[in-house]
């Protein structure tokens, strides 16, 4: 539920907070998010 609030704002341009109003802070944060999960996956499927 959380993540399809966040991907609606995502994909309208703007964050919750109102910072990412243009594209290039949308694509950081993706790509952040990407990373951090992948991250998060190799940490939790190397234990």
């Amino acid at each position: 539920m959380l993540a399809v609030v966040f991907g609606r704002a995502l994909v309208r341009g703007d964050d919750l907070n109102g910072l990412a109003t243009r594209p290039l802070f949308v694509a950081v944060g993706v790509f952040s998010g990407v990373v951090s999960t992948g991250l998060t996956l190799l940490v939790l499927l190397s234990l």
